[in-house]
């Protein structure tokens, strides 16, 4: 609800500023027409009166050619979109993965910047759902699994320099069967720095960043696995800091290809015992090739490699996956 606020908010200076452009055009051209009419030298100017409509012609035609420049301007970035963002609808209807290679569906949305160094500040969301049919590694029976994945990022650019700020917020739930991997778990930091390397017509985006995050997860802890078909479990909270580091790239290839890719490296480090984690990292690498089929319909191949630890001890799971999938998205320009 607050994105829309914030559009409508936004959309009242930019028509405003297409108004008052038009207005001032039409103002100077009527004031110049009148001076013509009346033989008057503009602004003092001395000579024939041969020479002065001349100037008086030559200078109406450029302020105006000016302000038509300026109007049409703004209209292209208005017709191309408003504010510069993006909103995509995708749904992947296959993807393979190391773990479950049963049923799978992901439906999803993105808010993405589409040049994110244009304006002074701005904001990106994501939200994922994710439904799967797995074989449960204790009973072998087929069971449901559903992951919920969501975020938010602000950012405020050049605030050091060439660093921008940027603050960070995410949630998560995740079910397998009867058991909840994760009752809900929540990120959020309000620290965090990025400086762009390299920033050309191709490349929106080529940057390193860093921010400290603190999370809070509740999950369920395996205790007694014995009976495979009633897996005992006690629910356990847990609260550290995680300090991520992230390399983000985004690059158009051709005219129809993009190209992103997010990588993170995020070691705990325990608020009780103070201990650095540097093997539970909750590590993970992104890479997606987007093809725009045509105006707002994109193909997209998405490959996702993620190590996370904690898996491993807490629910005896591989601690590594490898997702492939393959996207239908659809995308409206705000």
């Amino acid at each position: 609800m607050s994105l829309v606020w914030m559009i409508v908010f936004l959309l009242f200076p930019t028509a405003a500023l297409c108004e008052e452009s038009s207005a001032t055009s039409q103002a100077l051209q009527e004031f110049f027409k009148r001076q013509q009419s009346r033989g008057e030298k503009p602004f003092g100017e001395k000579g024939s009166e041969k020479s002065s409509d001349v100037n008086l012609g030559q200078g109406a035609k450029k302020v105006s050619g000016k302000l038509k420049s300026m109007e049409q301007e703004i209209g292209l970035k208005n017709e191309k979109s408003i504010y510069g963002y993006s909103w995509d609808i995708f749904v992947r209807p296959f993807e393979l993965s190391k773990i479950s290679k049963l049923q799978n569906i992901t439906i999803g949305t993105d808010i993405m910047d589409k040049d994110p160094k244009i304006k002074k500040f701005g904001y990106e969301g994501h939200f994922k759902a994710n439904r799967q049919k797995r074989v449960d590694i204790y009973s072998n029976n087929k069971i449901s699994f559903t992951n919920f994945d969501g975020s938010a990022q602000f950012f405020y650019n050049d605030i050091l320099g060439k660093a921008d700020y940027f603050a960070f917020i995410g949630g998560e739930r995740e079910k397998e069967g009867g058991l909840k991997l994760i009752h809900y778990r929540i990120l959020a930091g309000i620290t965090g720095l990025k400086i762009d390397f390299i920033k050309s017509k191709n490349i929106q985006e080529f940057s390193f960043g860093y921010i400290p995050l603190f999370e809070q997860r509740h999950f369920d802890k395996i205790t007694d696995k014995s009976d495979p078909n009633n897996i005992a479990t006690s629910r356990v909270v847990d609260n550290f800091i995680r300090h991520s580091f992230r390399l983000s790239i985004r690059m158009l290839l051709w005219e129809r290809v993009i190209f992103r890719s997010l990588a993170m490296w995020q070691p705990k480090h325990d608020l009780k015992t103070k201990d650095f984690d540097a093997e539970d990292s909750d590590s993970k690498v992104t890479a997606d090739f987007v093809i725009k089929v045509i105006k707002n319909l994109s193909f997209a191949y998405t490959t996702e490699f993620l190590y996370n630890v904690a898996r491993e001890k807490l629910h005896q799971r591989s601690s590594t996956d490898l997702h492939q999938a393959f996207s239908l998205g659809y995308t409206i320009d705000l």
